[in-house]
């Protein structure tokens, strides 16, 4: 198994987030399993949105982040291990992904990026 950081929501901010609101961790992760990939991330995106999420009651259209837990968001990773037909090791994938360094993740909720002449965090 490989280990994989993750930073997670340790409190709710009060005002502007700041570090002591956020925890790093470091955990175990497996193999992608049937319909899974594991991602490398390359890019990931705060966004202000986010901030909203980070209440414990918030009215967010996406919900709002769990203590405890890895904050989730925009990202661009590239594939390490498909245990999925339309995905293979290499390829450029985005998703709302983990604040983590791997991520093990169902492929059907992953985009393929095309191969351009541009750099990823540009998506």
């Amino acid at each position: 198994m490989t280990q994989n950081e993750q930073i997670v929501l340790a409190q709710y901010p009060e005002g502007l987030p700041k570090a002591e609101d956020f925890r790093f961790e470091t955990i175990d992760i497996a193999s992608p399993e049937e319909g899974e990939v594991t991602i490398e991330t390359a890019y990931i995106s705060a966004d202000p949105y986010m901030r909203n999420r980070m209440k414990p009651n918030t009215n967010s259209y996406i919900g709002g982040f769990e203590l405890d837990q890895p904050i989730v968001g925009l990202a661009v990773g590239q594939v390490t291990e498909s245990n999925h037909s339309d995905f293979k090791k290499g390829d450029t994938v985005s998703g709302m992904l983990p604040w983590q360094k791997y991520s093990t993740v169902k492929a059907d909720d992953l985009m393929h990026l095309p191969d351009l002449d541009v750099p990823p965090y540009l998506f």
